[in-house]
């Protein structure tokens, strides 16, 4: 067999073609853009006529290309784009609030004000605007859209007489982490400020920007104001000495956690000064959780920093654990076992890693870690002693020190107990995908019937279904109510305590819970005299409910469940009956709305201010009943007359005989006089 034969050298000679290719594209780390005349021309308009005002924000005048005179009229258009969006918002309150909020900030930031009426004239443009929704943001849903590239009457808009300058782009989500990534602190010095960036390179991840997408105006000025804070660094400073020779050392670490962030950072204390030795932050998974597991975790960060301290067998002392957190205390000096998995795991590994060390309360005033949870800017973290320095108690003596708090057991987060019931029966229907239709899973349990007798018949008839049914309850009732079969097996009675001690149940020949009940000399048939019983919450008893509520046209739960109960008896009764039925999508549709009166307007007398029983209501009541002196005479109807006050809601009983006129006017006499 002839082999094909290869030139060696072009083939080496390709190879290198194809490497060099690679590198050229590759070694092309930013495309080289040739800037055109125009955009020549707006550099140059700015540079020459740009304005920077003491607040930092900077002015220019609008680079025009062609004469403004060109513009036409634009007062209608804008108008009545103005009255349209006015309709628009009106629809939709929510929107228009969010609107008027957008340019509120507007005004109240300097970037646009009222024109006076006497200026108006000399206005050559009017700037329509709408707004644009952006619904999968999770901040910045609305923005505000100046339209300059509206036609005036001569046809040309303001975008077509100005220069068009070069893309410039504001920061995208790729170059703040690149910038957040340059920060070196290895001892985590400035934590809060690295906590403070990171927590905005977070929210820009809430806000589902991509890696190149440039950042919205609100981001964008935060953004900037951070880089502009960043100068202040420089100008902190940390003493590194935290040693002296021949004297006691103390280790404190303290973590604190918000919604945001947590934190841990280390202070030594040696020869009554107190200084920070080193901090580590993170910041709070995008899976929220609750405050005080965050301060569990900030009390694992500290567990880690604080054992990692111990490890370098420099700082050979005593060594406290801060924490502002009664919870997470209250989880550390527990058992872990008590509590659910995300909380005993991390109990489990602080007590490890902190075991020869002492766990203490301080409040969140005096807690250093509270700013680096937080995240601050430079300026801010240099004007607080208390992390540099940490709180003023560390130099005291102990009993000057916070009081420890009695944190009692907490409740919260525990492991959930299961009550496993021992039966030798699996339960096999509650796992079948035809659970939901009880006529389904008594034509499957009639033809499992035919295949244990070994009958070949391909047809089912309606005994094999009743059969089938009761091997499908027997089942379910072996599975759920075991204890109860065994307990009557047994001692021919259930317990005491059992939930079918008032059914007085025994089992017929096939092996079936049924009610005993007292109707054993009635008329009807057997299983009207003996329900069978169906467990409370199981899906067959569901089923069974539903078949019966669809067969009858969707009865409701009284009547329900008194044609259920002629041949099932489904623990729980009506409030078994009324869960299922509660789930029924057509009942729910249907049911009807009851029509909610509207309370009439209050008379006007009820309202003006008037003397006491100027103004009098009148009603009776009754009738009662009251016993004349004469002895074996029936008991004698009579009533009572209340007149209510109309301004104070006071009122006077008279007794009245009867209804009459005659009465009424006694009691009316009583009452005035």
């Amino acid at each position: 067999m002839a082999l094909p034969t290869i030139n060696k050298d072009n083939s080496l000679d390709r190879l290198d073609d194809l490497l060099r290719r690679f590198w050229e594209v590759e070694s092309c780390v930013e495309p080289i853009a040739h800037a055109t005349k125009e955009e020549l021309d707006c550099e140059a308009h700015f540079t020459k006529h740009f304005i920077r005002s003491p607040a930092g924000d900077y002015s220019v005048r609008l680079p025009a290309k062609l004469n403004l005179e060109l513009l036409g009229e634009s007062y209608q258009q804008a108008y009545r784009r103005f009255l349209s969006l006015e309709k628009k918002l009106d629809r939709r309150p929510a929107l228009k609030s969010q609107y008027a909020a957008f340019i509120k900030e507007y005004l109240d930031l300097g970037h646009m004000s009222t024109v006076a009426g006497a200026d108006l004239a000399s206005c050559r443009f009017f700037l329509p605007h709408h707004c644009v929704i952006k619904e999968e943001s999770s901040t910045t849903k609305l923005r505000v859209v100046f339209d300059g590239s509206a036609a005036t009457s001569s046809g040309y808009s303001l975008n077509d007489l100005l220069m068009a300058g070069p893309v410039t782009l504001s920061p995208c989500r790729r170059s703040v982490l690149s910038a957040i990534a340059r920060f070196y602190d290895p001892l985590g010095l400035v934590g809060p400020v690295i906590a403070k960036a990171k927590i905005f390179l977070q929210q820009l991840c809430k806000e589902r920007l991509s890696w190149d997408e440039s950042l919205p105006e609100a981001q964008n000025t935060e953004w900037s104001s951070i880089c502009r804070s960043f100068e202040q660094i420089r100008r902190l400073g940390f003493p590194r000495q935290v040693l002296s020779p021949n004297s006691e050392i103390q280790v404190h670490g303290f973590c604190d956690a918000s919604m945001e962030a947590y934190g841990a950072c280390v202070y030594i204390v040696c020869s009554g000064q107190s200084r920070l030795l080193c901090s580590k932050s993170r910041v709070a998974p995008l899976k929220t959780l609750t405050v005080p597991k965050l301060e569990l975790c900030g009390a694992d960060l500290l567990s880690k920093l604080i054992s990692e301290v111990a490890g370098t067998n420099v700082f050979k002392g005593q060594y406290y654990c801060w924490s502002d957190s009664a919870v997470a205390l209250s989880w550390i000096r527990d058992e872990p076992s008590r509590f659910n998995m995300f909380v005993a795991n991390r109990v489990a590994a602080i007590q490890e890693r902190t075991d020869s060390m002492e766990w203490r309360y301080v409040p969140t005033s005096l807690n250093p870690a509270d700013i680096l949870s937080r995240g601050v800017l430079p300026t801010e973290l240099s004007e607080s002693p208390v992390w540099f320095n940490g709180p003023a108690f560390l130099c005291r003596p102990k009993f000057d020190w916070p009081s420890p708090i009695l944190a009692e057991k907490s409740t919260l987060e525990l492991r959930r107990k299961v009550l496993f019931i021992k039966s030798p029966y699996v339960d096999i229907v509650a796992c079948s995908k035809f659970a939901n239709s009880f006529a389904a899973l008594q034509r499957i349990f009639g033809y499992v019937c035919k295949f244990i007798n070994r009958i070949r018949q391909p047809d089912l008839k309606v005994s094999d279904i009743q059969s089938g049914t009761q091997l499908l309850l027997r089942l379910v009732q072996r599975s759920h109510l075991w204890e109860d079969i065994k307990s009557l097996q047994s001692k021919e009675v259930v317990a005491p305590s059992s939930s079918l001690a008032a059914l007085s149940p025994f089992i017929d020949h096939f092996g079936l819970l049924r009610v005993d009940g007292r109707l054993k000399n009635s008329s009807l048939d057997f299983n009207g005299r003996h329900p069978i019983i169906l467990p409370r919450s199981h899906p067959v008893t569901a089923a069974v409910i539903t078949h019966f509520h669809e067969r009858n046209l969707h009865t409701g739960p009284r009547a329900l469940l008194g044609i259920i109960r002629s041949q099932y008896w489904p623990i729980g009764g009506r409030k078994t009956v009324s869960k299922v039925l509660n789930k029924c999508v057509r009942c729910f549709r249907t049911k009807r709305r009851l029509v909610e009166h509207v309370m009439a307007d209050l008379p006007k007398e009820r309202l003006d201010g008037s003397h006491a029983f100027e103004v009098t209501g009148i009603d009776f009541c009754g009738p009662f009943f009251y016993k004349p002196e004469v002895r074996n005479k029936a008991p004698v109807k009579c009533y009572v007359c209340v007149f209510i006050c109309f301004a104070t809601k006071a009122i006077h009983l008279e007794l009245i005989r009867d209804l009459s006129t005659v009465s009424f006017l006694h009691g009316l006499k009583r009452f005035i006089l």
